[in-house]
């Protein structure tokens, strides 16, 4: 697609949901990398200021979860169940996109604004999720809309067995250790990896990577580098923790960047 079409697409997904009350937050096009340093310092960007960003160079769009719901019942924010597996098995919504894994369905609830684990995904109450019609570059997937999009004011709470708090999964002992017999270049790897840390809404996603790239670095076997980042991850070094088959999917990646 050339490159002014593209950018007339996204400028016209991006313009949809402003008009419908969204905050808008612009991320690099093909990727779920925020645009600009320090997203979450501030309030979602105004109309004027992502169309002219927009006019320049095609980016991504998002919709900021954790923004406060207008009307009553007082005190309600946006929050998204963000499924990584299978289907809506009994999770309805009027607002609901297609992902390349699965689906990101919106709701308007009254909980602590966190975001957490449950059993087939995340419950975002912070930071920004992609949005019809941007574009994931690695998939090869174009976000789009199964339902919606509406109002903020007029999606439902959740579902009930998601608006109990929950703390979230932390892998107390990784299904893998590491090695007991390191070189030096392996010590120096496990120093490096736990000066990093990996915050939701802080570019917990970028560093996350980063510490898989350079394990993979020194460590060139899956099964023994999935061991490394998973001590990582639950020594607490990424908040919230991720899931195994998130580790292993980055750790895959990261095998084959630092292969080419």
């Amino acid at each position: 697609m050339r490159v002014e079409t593209e950018k007339e697409l996204l400028r016209e997904g991006a313009l949809e949901l402003h008009r419908h009350g969204y905050a808008v937050e612009l991320v690099r096009y093909g990727t779920k990398r925020a645009a600009f340093e320090a997203w979450n310092e501030r309030d979602g960007l105004s109309r004027a200021a992502f169309l002219s960003h927009m006019r320049r160079s095609p980016y991504n769009v998002a919709i900021r979860v954790g923004t406060e719901v207008r009307g009553p019942p007082e005190g309600r924010i946006l929050v998204a169940v963000d499924i990584d597996d299978g289907g809506l098995d009994g999770i309805d919504s009027p607002m609901i996109v297609r992902t390349a894994r699965a689906f990101h369905a919106y709701f308007a609830d009254v909980i602590e604004p966190k975001s957490r684990k449950w059993a087939r995904g995340d419950l975002k109450a912070s930071g920004y999720l992609l949005a019809p019609p941007s574009w994931n570059a690695e998939a090869e997937f174009r976000y789009e809309w199964v339902k919606g999009p509406v109002r903020p004011e007029e999606l439902p709470p959740l579902p009930t067995d998601l608006r109990v708090s929950s703390p979230p999964e932390i892998l107390a002992e990784p299904c893998l250790k590491p090695k007991k017999l390191v070189t030096r270049t392996v010590e120096a790897m496990r120093k490096w990896i736990r000066k990093v840390h990996a915050i939701e809404g802080q570019g917990g996603d970028r560093n996350t990577f980063r510490v898989a790239c350079k394990i993979c670095s020194v460590v060139r076997d899956e099964v023994e580098a999935l061991a490394e980042i998973l001590s990582w991850n639950a020594e607490g070094y990424a908040q919230p923790p991720w899931t195994v088959r998130e580790l292993e999917h980055k750790i895959r990646c990261a095998l084959k960047r630092t292969l080419e």
